[in-house]
């Protein structure tokens, strides 16, 4: 399948380029974000609040912050946020609940996709050539593209569930690539959660902070990885445009 179209407009150099530099934007406002929100929410009180609540639950604590998790990803809720919230509740054992919880998540958003909103999918993609770009590079590359994909913020993860169905790729495939693709950037927030629970009760050391600023490198390697992927395929394009 081909997510060109005859109705897709040329990519330019313009919109090539600007390409280049949205993921590092991405990555800059994500850390930003994070940043003035640990800074500003009232975190200790939140801890406990939340602690409480899941506590008070029990077993059913983890049932129902999966069930909120795969909620929030069907309705483009960022994953982040649940994700260092896992952490701070369930230490470690937030990994593999929020992994679990976000393929579920993920892959109903992708059958969604796939089976009532293609066409829109299609239109959507085609309108937009650095989109179409990512979309045709998994579709050529199968699963070794699509992992790269999970693992960058080049398109937001929860939108990339939704434009994934436009696709050709397998639901297995899908399935076992979003899994994997997960785990880095998971480990990492699950640890700021982890680091921000010991911070508010004055436990961390140094060697956790540089754990953390090894895992945000090696998340922002991924990015330019997978950005030069796309703007291979985004030449690729506007020469076949130019013929």
């Amino acid at each position: 399948m081909s997510l060109h179209g005859d109705q897709s407009p040329p990519a330019t150099a313009a919109s090539s380029g600007g390409w280049v530099y949205a993921p590092w934007l991405a990555v800059l406002a994500t850390i930003v974000i994070i940043a003035g929100a640990w800074a500003i929410l009232p975190l200790q009180d939140w801890i406990h609040a939340f602690s409480r609540w899941v506590t008070g639950l029990g077993p059913a604590g983890a049932l129902a912050f999966g069930l909120a998790y795969i909620l929030a990803t069907l309705l483009l809720v960022p994953g982040a946020p649940m994700t260092i919230a896992g952490g701070i509740a369930f230490g470690w054992w937030g990994a593999p609940l929020v992994l679990v919880a976000a393929t579920i998540g993920a892959t109903l958003a992708f059958l969604v996709g796939r089976f009532c909103l293609r066409a829109r999918l299609r239109r959507l993609i085609g309108a937009r050539p650095a989109t179409r770009a990512v979309m045709e590079a998994v579709d050529e590359e199968g699963w070794v593209a699509l992992t790269l994909l999970r693992l960058s913020p080049v398109i937001p993860f929860n939108v990339q569930n939704y434009l994934l169905g436009a696709t050709q790729v397998a639901i297995p495939t899908f399935f076992v690539s979003t899994l994997f693709g997960m785990i880095p950037g998971t480990m990492l927030s699950i640890f700021i959660g982890i680091a921000g629970r010991a911070a508010s009760n004055g436990e961390t050391s140094a060697l956790q902070w540089t754990f953390l600023a090894l895992g945000l490198a090696a998340t922002i390697a991924v990015v330019v990885l997978i950005t030069r992927k796309a703007r291979q395929k985004l030449d690729d394009n506007e020469r076949g445009d130019r013929v």
